[in-house]
């Protein structure tokens, strides 16, 4: 169990009532960018998204090792999924981050000569 000091309490009572309506925007927001930023992946040459309802996906590249090489290099980071049941080396997963990190990633992607 966990102490809570009269701030925290009286923070968790405006909070609760308000769970559910915030989980419902923050759903609604990653729904849509995870939709957008799928959209902008699947248009550029070779790329294929698989969507979820996570805030994830998969992407499919027949490149796709040396497009995470190149990626790691620039500092940003695919999950490859080689070791996923059914899954080899085209695919990575993609998580959703804020705008600015989703639009760096695809003009990265983008930019790359694979």
């Amino acid at each position: 169990p966990w102490n809570l000091n009269s701030l925290a309490a009286e923070t968790m009572k405006y909070f609760i009532p308000r769970i559910s309506d915030i989980g419902r925007k923050v759903s609604k927001k990653i729904r849509h960018l995870r939709k957008k930023v799928a959209r902008e992946i699947e248009s550029i040459d070779g790329f294929s998204a698989i969507q979820s309802d996570a805030n994830f996906f998969l992407v499919k590249h027949a490149g796709m090792r040396e497009i995470n090489d190149e990626l790691r290099k620039r500092k940003i980071l695919l999950r490859m999924c080689n070791d996923f049941h059914g899954l080899d080396t085209t695919y990575a997963r993609i998580s959703i981050r804020k705008e600015e990190d989703n639009e760096k990633l695809i003009d990265e992607l983008k930019s790359l000569q694979i």
